[in-house]
């Protein structure tokens, strides 16, 4: 009941401080709040949660049902090209690398931003190993997979290196890159005439394994580049242009 009043109050604005907000926001809310409960159960600090089967079904919507056009399009070449662009100037450049990084390697944002440490950086055979958590409760364990170091990259992670005050290799890669990332990519985005509404690091990665895809990339290999465990997830990046169509 209290979950019921909380998205009704949610969608109407009748909480104090708290904007009113759309469905889509409501239901990632919710869904977060479900694996907290989930969480607290698996370790024994609750008996049972109130997100049973019948209630999740009957708050939580199926991102699948209804798909957001604009929060699941791709960043297209052009729109790319003028981010980074946009992203060339004195407050926003430390930034860039980070924007490089996820065009051309297609990597999660916690990939990239939360567990990408130096020891991960082999300049030598240009090789960059990524790291993902899977699973859940209990059973998150860790995913790794390594992907290759394009030209620029490479020009950007060396720059970033000689910058470096922290030379533990333990350090996070992008520790001090990442500083106003999101205002500052939000200007950027904005000023290259990306529409709005469009995800930074998931408009870029679906930019990346569509490329790949349309490329002639075969779908295990791609699966493996995108750190899926799946290749059903990888499929959503086959679109079956002419272009892959005649390869």
């Amino acid at each position: 009941k209290k979950l019921k009043e909380y998205q009704v109050a949610r969608l109407t604005g009748k909480i104090k401080r708290l904007r009113k907000v759309s469905l889509s926001t409501v239901d990632r809310e919710l869904s977060k709040a479900r694996k907290l409960f989930n969480v607290a159960v698996d370790d024994a600090w609750l008996v049972r949660s109130p997100f049973t089967k019948a209630v999740s079904k009957k708050l939580i919507h199926d991102a699948v049902e209804t798909p957001d056009p604009i929060k699941t399009r791709e960043l297209t070449d052009e729109e790319a090209q003028r981010v980074m662009k946009a992203l060339n100037t004195s407050e926003r450049r430390h930034t860039l690398p980070i924007f490089i990084a996820a065009m051309d390697t297609g990597a999660r944002k916690s990939s990239l931003l939360d567990y990408l440490r130096w020891k991960d950086i082999n300049f030598a055979d240009e090789i960059i190993t990524l790291t993902a958590y899977k699973g859940k409760g209990n059973n998150v364990k860790p995913k790794r997979w390594s992907v290759q170091m394009t030209n620029r990259l490479k020009k950007e992670l060396l720059q970033l290196q000689l910058q470096r005050k922290n030379k533990n290799d333990d350090a996070l890669v992008f520790e001090h890159a990442k500083v106003n990332l999101r205002r500052l990519w939000r200007a950027a985005y904005a000023e290259a005439v990306v529409p709005k509404g469009t995800r930074f690091f998931y408009s870029v990665r679906h930019n990346f394994g569509t490329e790949m895809a349309n490329k002639g990339m075969p779908l295990p290999a791609l699966a493996n580049l995108l750190g899926h465990s799946n290749v059903k997830m990888t499929k959503r990046y086959y679109n079956m242009n002419k272009e892959t169509l005649d390869k």
